[in-house]
């Protein structure tokens, strides 16, 4: 996903001038904080509409103007909403936000201003809304609120308080999300009906009257989490991410058109079209990609005519499928949809509150009276801005759509958080997650989001000791399995970013987690029947996810997993000197390990059990076997050949396989790699852009970043970059080319990024070049044969 990106204004707000191609500048999120903020009360207070609910639905402008004599070099605010907000200075959108999270750590962002403020009179506006009952799953809050804090004297004259102006806009209704649309479980941003009949035009422009907007009301005052004297329920602490990028991403086509023929150069903005009055069109658009954007419209006219826009990322062929995403013809368009209704005006622009995920966008147009010319039609990317720093290079072209694939799924799926997929739920998933923060890492070399992340769930614990399944999240959700996930992550960190003192306060956590599961085994060691989701994987064996348990439980997919996480969670404490902890948490494992073969292990078919009673198989199970060493190591390539070649047992979903493509590699059989990722060949074949959550032929989530791992493993697996040592700080290099002949790939760590270059001679010799960071040193592996690396260039022939 390689646009031209240029960093100048862009509006993505509601009804506002049409000066839409460019974005406005991404403020320096690590903007100093003034330190007596973040211990002592504010000074501003939150605010709020005086005559409209706290809870429930709605959509409220706030403004506020002052005077400056000069234009300061710095002019720093301090800002924050709930639900959410976008903020103006003089008419130009600069912060929208705040970064979700939970009520104990409410998000600020921090903003300067200076470059948007002029000599004299200066206007600050805000659009906040709450979605009320129709608000994501995703979306936390306590009630409609809004504050700005300035950062010192100077800039507390943009403080909120009364002297804010404030206007309820009820042109805006929630539309639910329709399950006659969406047959699934949907739980994401409402639709948007707009009103442009009763629309303040201009309100956030400098000029704009506001004499007959109300005085706000006060709340509470402002609190940062570490406040001594605590007067509102929000815990302020600072953001931990920069701003979203935005960028304008023009239509690529037109597939389907109805009672109306619309030239092609509308899609590149040089020319509009005319709809007559009383008439209905249908537009189905084709960005060609899936994407998370804004969708922008201009309008002229066409008073009270209504324009529908819905969003999917691919028609219907059925009610359970979507077939080729590229084929369009005999299939139904479903999907959530917004609403605008225009009043007539001149230049016009609709856009949402909240971004959409989509490939094809349908706009329904039905005129009354009055003809509408529809002026341009756009959409504005969003998303966390990652920069792909890592890179994968071969001589077969379909590895490079795997991987273009594979970037893109990360892309959307990271936003303000780690996101599950882009369309349905937009929610942070521990298991999602783990996959997802490894293949961005590999890619980007940012770990921002991922230690992100790592926080969020750590706050997310109960009184229980677990973690939170998914979080932020309004509706709680607990799956075990995913708080020993969230340790698993913790070990990651640790072992692939040189970075291990900032993984030292998750301690606590590790350990309460483990004690919970601790209680939990029976004398026979296995982890008993648990309460909530017991969740592993969807497949169609394991009913809702679930693996088969007997009436006490005694999984030993669930039992290894407990096993493996004792193992990581040793590591750690080990690294950090507490030996007690590491001895027990090995021992541990150790019994759970011994009593799952002992219980388990099937003698005659050679391979591990679900449960003890041992009527069910899967490959889950018998890959922890061998991730864990359960059977010695002279065993497992032969175990490893059995479960992939043996279709009655339960196979793993895209989703587990990242953990299957682990135990290849541990094997030695690195060189099937390119053979077992068939299915993702198949998705691009099948014209999709981004990976799915279980199929290709499934109609849900066709972005799910579980999916993402071969941009993990085409660097892991393929070019053979791994650590040798937490934190990246040594490096063993052992590629498995399989049938490539060329391979050339980068991946970004702490220390630096690690290049690779691979050209095979004849059958058994290589010439490679490689390339570390300065002090990094290493190991290379090739047929038997090691080269001893060093910082820097080196290149040299293995026969």
């Amino acid at each position: 996903m390689k646009k031209k990106k240029t960093k100048v204004l862009f509006i993505t707000f509601i009804f506002l001038s049409f000066n839409l191609t460019s974005i406005f500048p991404l403020n320096n999120f690590k903007t100093s904080i003034n330190p007596a903020l973040l211990k002592e009360s504010w000074s501003a207070k939150w605010i709020c509409y005086p005559e409209a609910s706290y809870y429930d639905y709605g959509v409220y402008h706030f403004r506020k103007t002052f005077n400056l004599q000069n234009i300061p070099d710095s002019f720093i605010i301090h800002i924050s909403a709930d639900n959410r907000y976008k903020l103006y200075c003089n008419g130009i959108e600069v912060s929208t936000g705040p970064e979700v999270s939970d009520i104990k750590n409410w998000k600020f962002s921090t903003i300067n201003l200076s470059p948007y403020l002029k000599k004299n009179k200066n206007t600050l506006t805000a659009v906040i809304w709450n979605f009320g009952v129709l608000s994501p799953y995703f979306q936390i809050s306590s009630r409609t609120g809004f504050i700005v804090q300035g950062n010192s004297k100077l800039e507390e004259i943009a403080n909120t308080d009364e002297s804010w102006k404030c206007y309820h806009n009820k042109s805006y209704k929630g539309i639910p999300i329709n399950p006659e649309e969406i047959p699934f479980f949907c739980v994401v941003c409402p639709g948007e009906y707009v009103n442009g009949n009763d629309y303040p035009w201009g309100w956030e422009m400098q000029a704009f009257n506001d004499s007959s907007w109300k005085k706000s009301l006060v709340i509470s005052s402002g609190h940062t989490k570490n406040t001594k004297h605590f007067r509102s329920e929000w815990m302020l602490t600072p953001s931990s991410i920069p701003p979203m990028e935005k960028y304008e991403e023009r239509i690529k086509n037109i597939r389907i058109q109805e009672g109306i023929d619309v030239s092609k150069d509308f899609l590149s903005g040089k020319k509009s079209f005319v709809i007559s009055k009383n008439k209905t069109v249908k537009l189905l658009f084709d960005l060609e990609h899936l994407t998370t954007a804004f969708p922008v419209i201009k309008v002229d006219g066409g008073k009270n005519a209504e324009i529908k826009l819905k969003y999917a990322e691919g028609l219907w062929k059925d009610a359970q499928s979507k077939g080729d995403r590229n084929v369009v013809e005999g299939k139904k368009m479903l999907g959530y949809y917004d609403i605008f209704i225009s009043d007539g005006g001149k230049d016009r622009v609709f856009s949402t509150l909240y971004w959409r995920a989509f490939r094809y966008i349908q706009i329904e147009i039905k005129t009354s009276d009055f003809p509408i010319t529809i002026k341009d039609f756009k959409v504005i990317f969003n998303a966390y801005p990652l920069k792909e720093r890592g890179s994968f290079e071969s001589d077969d072209n379909r590895l490079k759509k795997i991987w273009d694939a594979g970037w893109r799924t990360l892309r959307l799926g990271a936003q303000e958080t780690f996101i599950s997929d882009a369309y349905y739920e937009q929610m942070q998933y521990i298991g999602d997650t783990r996959v997802q923060a490894l293949a961005t890492l590999f890619s980007s070399g940012d770990d921002i989001l991922f230690r992100n992340a790592l926080e969020t769930f750590d706050n997310s614990r109960t009184a229980d000791g677990l973690t939170y399944s998914r979080f932020p999240s309004n509706i709680p959700q607990i799956i075990p399995p995913y708080s020993l996930d969230w340790i698993g992550m913790i070990h990651d960190f640790w072992l692939y970013w040189d970075n291990s003192e900032y993984i030292k306060k998750f301690l606590p956590g590790i350990r309460s987690v483990l004690y919970w599961f601790e209680t939990r085994l029976n004398k026979n060691y296995l982890v008993g029947k648990l309460p909530w989701w017991e969740f592993i994987d969807w497949t169609e064996t394991f009913k809702d996810g679930v693996p088969p348990l007997r009436e006490k439980g005694e999984s030993s997919i669930i039992s290894l997993r407990l096993a493996a996480t004792l193992r990581e969670a040793a590591d750690i404490e080990e690294h950090f000197g507490s030996i007690d902890y590491a001895k027990h948490y090995r021992k541990l494992s150790d019994n759970v390990i011994s009593s799952v073969y002992k219980n388990c292990w099937d003698k005659k078919r050679e391979m591990l059990a679900d449960t003890p009673e041992k009527s069910s198989f899967s490959q889950h199970a018998n890959i922890w076997v061998i991730l864990l060493d359960v059977i010695p190591e002279n065993k497992q390539k032969e175990l490893f050949t059995k479960i992939i070649s043996d279709k009655n047992i339960t196979q793993c979903s895209l989703y587990y396989q990242f953990f299957l493509h682990s135990a290849l590699k541990k094997v030695g059989l690195g060189d099937k790699y390119l053979e077992l990722i068939k299915p993702w060949y198949d998705m691009v074949n099948m014209g999709l852009t981004t990976f799915p959550e279980t199929s290709p032929e499934s109609a849900r989530s066709d972005c799910h970043p579980w999916s993402s791992h071969p941009v993990f493993y085409l660097l892991k697996i393929v070019c053979g970059i791994e650590p040798s040592a937490p934190g990246f700080k040594t490096v063993n290099i052992s590629p498995y080319l399989g049938n490539l002949t060329y391979v050339k790939g980068k991946i970004p760590t702490s220390h630096g990024i690690i290049g690779v270059n691979y050209k095979k001679i004849d059958k058994i010799g290589m010439e490679a070049i490689i390339e570390l960071p300065k002090g990094l040193k290493g190991t290379f592996n090739w047929k038997g044969k090691t080269v001893e690396l060093k910082e820097g260039k080196q290149t040299f022939v293995i026969k």
